[in-house]
């Protein structure tokens, strides 16, 4: 009967070692996962970010180009004006001088 408590316990010591080395195995794979899915979430993050920065480079670069285009606009209408503007100017100065010699 000794004999058997002793083989009952030797067992029960031989089935802890063994859940033991288990649960260190299974804990060190769930581990082991857990740095892969956050390795692999970081590269996706970091792609997301990648794209969503392009798309705002891209809209940045359209917007300045669409401002850049107006101001090109708005200056020449502006050179415009003011060459009609120096027409008009020389058209009077003309006029008086002819103006001012018969008189």
């Amino acid at each position: 009967m000794a004999e058997d408590t002793i083989q009952t316990v030797r067992q029960a010591e031989l089935d802890a070692a063994r859940l033991e080395r288990e649960t260190v195995e299974k804990a060190d794979h769930m581990l082991a996962q857990a740095r892969q899915d956050v390795a692999q979430s970081l590269v996706r993050l970091k792609e997301d970010f990648a794209k969503e920065e392009e798309a705002a480079l891209k809209e940045a670069s359209g917007q300045s180009e669409a401002m850049l285009r107006e101001a090109v606009a708005n200056t020449e209408k502006c050179i415009v004006d003011l060459r009609l503007h120096a027409e008009t100017k020389k058209a009077e100065a003309i006029r008086q001088i002819i103006s001012e010699l018969l008189a």
